[in-house]
């Protein structure tokens, strides 16, 4: 039987070469290059026999913002095995391992992007994020409404820019708390292109990050100011006779009215992330819940990670969250360690698991008081790991 191992330095270029041939990739200096950055900033686990390296994968450490609190995270990639090895569950055997040291080490979340929901949620996984993207061919965009702006529009790279992308940079429910060395990490894995809006008096309001090569795709929009973003429109705009076609990442749901004719935009929203709650006793005393709540008597299911199992006696009175372990009493609401990451991170309510998932609600109005003082605000990732 195979063991598992953290891997150090040494093991890079084997963990590499797995890799490689996992994901049918081709080596470049390029890849190795931003490779090597994530395995130095991770934690990364293998299964190993006889000193070779059957399984792998690896867990980026971060600082997620929720409800404009920061939480312990990591980000989970890579997770591989040899083709000669697989079938044998050497993969859930190494993430099993691994998300009982994230809880030990008391990292309250982890995220990952599924081969197969299937798969993930069995280990306690449940698809929360989404993409909202569209595209619009550049023969229409020019009916936006570009006359409203006074600044200029500079463009660059990512390494030039990190402090001022750094400072305009605001992360939403669920988004990575970018540090500088994320950002040189995203410069060397991507290499989007910057485009930064600087108003009359020369300040940095906005930003685009974007590829060019057959279409113009627009990864990231942030602007703080209504000038910054039709100072940036403007800028997307005079691509029009350089590429057809222009794609955006992560659009809210007033994209396609900021058009004359709102049909020209084609969305689309797409499965994106998943994550789970790994240290749920310290989740649930640093959430912030929108309202006090009388105590509630919650059952969690957790099959990977006993420790997070059990009835919770949870109430929150004058803003102070209260978490006791208790087995007396009746329960309210009995709850997978899935949905419960759902509820709280905002993918929805309860009232729509209640209906979807069937959740075995034992006391409606305990259990509801609780479900409508959990934040709303939709969960949204934009990094790739």
């Amino acid at each position: 039987m195979p063991n598992f191992k953290h891997l150090e330095l040494s093991n890079l270029n084997e963990f590499y070469h797995l890799y490689l041939y996992a994901f049918n990739r081709q080596d470049s200096e390029y890849r190795r290059k931003f490779f090597t950055a994530r395995y130095k900033m991770a934690h990364c686990y293998g299964l190993v026999d006889n000193e070779k390296l059957l399984s792998g994968m690896y867990a980026l450490p971060f600082t997620a913002r929720l409800h404009e609190r920061d939480y312990k995270a990591a980000g989970i990639g890579d997770v591989m095995t040899y083709p000669e090895a697989g079938g044998r569950g050497y993969a859930t055997k190494m993430l099993q391992k691994a998300l009982h040291e994230l809880h030990e080490d008391d990292y309250a979340l982890a995220y990952l992007a599924p081969f197969s929901s299937q798969f993930y949620r069995r280990l306690g996984f449940e698809d929360v994020f989404q993409k909202h993207a569209a595209k619009v061919f550049s023969r229409d965009i020019h009916q936006l409404n570009l006359d409203r702006f006074t600044g200029k529009v500079e463009r660059g790279t990512i390494p030039e820019n990190v402090a001022v992308l750094q400072k305009l940079y605001q992360p939403k429910n669920g988004m990575i708390y970018r540090t500088a060395e994320w950002w040189n990490y995203l410069a060397l894995k991507i290499g989007w292109k910057t485009a930064i809006y600087y108003n009359a008096a020369g300040a940095p309001e906005g930003y685009i990050l974007y590829e060019l090569e057959q279409k113009m795709h627009i990864q990231e929009w942030v602007c703080a100011s209504s000038d910054a973003y039709f100072g940036l429109a403007s800028f997307i705009t005079g691509h029009s006779s350089v590429v057809e076609e222009i794609d955006f990442d992560f659009v809210d749901d007033n994209f396609s009215a900021l058009f004359a004719e709102p049909a020209v935009v084609q969305q689309d929203i797409q499965p994106y992330m998943m994550a789970r709650i790994v240290n749920v006793e310290q989740f649930l005393q640093n959430y912030d819940y929108l309202s006090n709540f009388d105590q509630v008597r919650v059952k969690v299911v957790d099959r990977v990670l006993p420790a997070n199992g059990g009835v919770y006696l949870l109430s929150r009175k004058n803003g102070q969250n209260t978490v006791e372990h208790s087995n007396d009493g009746d329960l309210d609401l009995a709850i997978s360690v899935n949905e419960l990451t759902a509820l709280m991170l905002g993918a929805h309510d309860l009232e729509w698991a209640k209906f979807h998932r069937s959740l075995d609600i034992q006391n409606r109005e305990a259990a509801m008081d609780w479900g409508r003082s959990l934040r709303r605000e939709k969960p949204e990732i934009r990094d790739y790991f």
